[in-house]
C-alpha cells in the first residue's frame, strides 16, 4: 500500500504512534518490551545485557534507568511514589515532586523479570528494585547540585573579570 506523503515524507494517513515508532527506529532505538512505548538504544541494550549476565539483574536495572529517564526527570521526582508520608511532608514544605511515570517503572520491572527468566537468574526482591531507583534518583540530584555549583562559580569568575575591566 502506498501513501501520499506530506512535506516531511510522512504519509498523511499514518497514525502519530506509527510515525513516532518510525522515528525511533531511525535513531537505532528499540522497544524495551514489545507493546510498550519505552525505547532504548539497541546497541547500549546489547552491551548492558552482556554485562548483566555477569553482574546480575540489578546492574542491568541500574544502567537502564538513566537511558529511559533524564537526569532532570529523576532529580525532580519523588521516586516511585511509594513513601507517601515523605511526599506529603515535601508538599507541605513547598517542594512538589511527582513520582516517576508508573507505566515506565512497570516496564522496567517486567523487563527485569523476563531477563531473569531467560538467563536463569533469580529475580530481585521488590525492595532491591526500589533501592536501585532511589540510588539513581539520589545520584541525579547530586549531579544537578554539582552542576549548579559549577555554574555559580563560573558566574562569579565572569563577574570578577568584568569588574577588572
Amino acid at each position: 500500500m502506498t501513501y501520499e506523503g506530506d512535506l516531511l515524507g510522512v504519509p498523511n494517513e499514518m497514525l502519530f504512534s506509527e510515525f513516532f515508532f518510525l522515528i525511533n527506529l531511525r535513531e537505532g532505538e528499540m522497544h524495551l518490551l514489545k507493546g510498550y512505548d519505552v525505547f532504548v538504544l539497541g546497541s547500549k541494550l546489547r552491551i548492558l545485557i552482556n554485562e548483566a549476565r555477569l553482574k546480575g539483574p540489578l546492574h542491568l536495572l541500574q544502567k537502564l534507568i538513566p537511558l529511559v529517564f533524564s537526569s532532570e526527570e529523576l532529580a525532580q521526582s519523588c521516586g516511585q511514589g511509594i513513601g507517601s508520608s515523605s511526599t506529603i511532608k515535601l508538599q507541605e514544605e513547598g517542594d512538589i515532586k511527582k513520582p516517576l511515570d508508573n507505566a515506565k517503572v512497570q516496564v522496567f520491572k517486567e523487563y527485569l523479570l523476563s531477563f531473569c527468566m531467560a538467563n536463569g537468574q533469580e529475580s530481585p526482591a521488590p525492595k532491591q528494585v526500589y533501592e536501585i531507583f532511589t540510588q539513581q534518583i539520589s545520584y541525579s540530584r547530586h549531579k544537578m547540585k554539582r552542576a549548579r555549583g559549577k555554574l555559580e562559580n563560573l558566574n562569579i569568575e565572569v563577574n570578577a573579570i568584568q569588574d577588572l575591566r
